[in-house]
């Protein structure tokens, strides 16, 4: 949380907040929520969340006595979703600024309580320990497999095992965050430039001879 004047009731206020989640068997985190005050964006308030929310899980880890794998978030997916708190698009731009790239695979969201639904409709995201844009496909698989029995889902979920399925168990190479087009239906153009062949000797000839028959009528 990043606020000021704490000590005057009627002065402070709350510049933004960050919330990350642990998840110890699988040595990762969850960044869940993050969120700066309109009027307090554009001086890196969100980096410095983040980077005390991240800070505090690999301390925790550390005390363990193991390194904090991945941190995770999930975002809404620009193509699915118009009527998000913030625009979509720019939750993205967000999180690229911040570090983060697109885990490849379909995700499904568990649903978050008895009376919830799951969702497809947002986008499972990693920020690398190491600054590298890969991931051990077992580290990812270890925290959906932990994040979902957290929420009382079997490990044979059909949802968990296609996501399982997809990440293989080798490196996983994370993809840029960013928007782009999809169509339903497109279409594909070529065009080539090609030299002209020389005309062959024969034809020249016979045009010869019909320009002077021509000639003679």
């Amino acid at each position: 949380m990043v606020s000021s004047h704490l000590d005057d009731p009627k002065a402070r206020s709350l510049a933004g907040f960050a919330f990350v989640e642990r998840y110890p068997e699988s040595r990762c985190a969850l960044l869940s929520y993050i969120a700066v005050d309109p009027h307090a964006r554009g001086k890196g308030i969100a980096r410095k969340l983040f980077s005390k929310a991240r800070g505090s899980a690999e301390r925790a880890a550390r005390d363990e006595g193991h390194p904090l794998g991945a941190v995770f978030a999930e975002i809404h997916d620009p193509h699915r979703v118009t009527d998000d708190v913030i625009d979509a698009s720019d939750r993205v731009r967000i999180m690229a600024k911040l570090g983060a790239r697109l885990v490849p695979i379909r995700y499904v969201q568990p649903a978050l309580g008895k009376h919830g639904e799951r969702s497809d409709r947002l986008m499972l995201i990693a920020f690398p320990m190491d600054g590298e844009h890969s991931l051990a496909g077992s580290v990812i698989c270890g925290f959906l497999r932990e994040y979902y029995a957290t929420l009382g889902l079997p490990a044979h979920d059909a949802d968990l095992k296609d996501a399982e399925q997809a990440l293989g168990k080798g490196s996983v190479e994370l993809a840029p965050l960013g928007t782009s087009l999809d169509f339903e239906e497109f279409g594909v153009a070529l065009h080539f430039v090609a030299k002209p062949r020389k005309k062959p000797k024969r034809l020249e000839i016979l045009k010869r001879d019909l320009v002077a028959l021509l000639r003679q009528r």
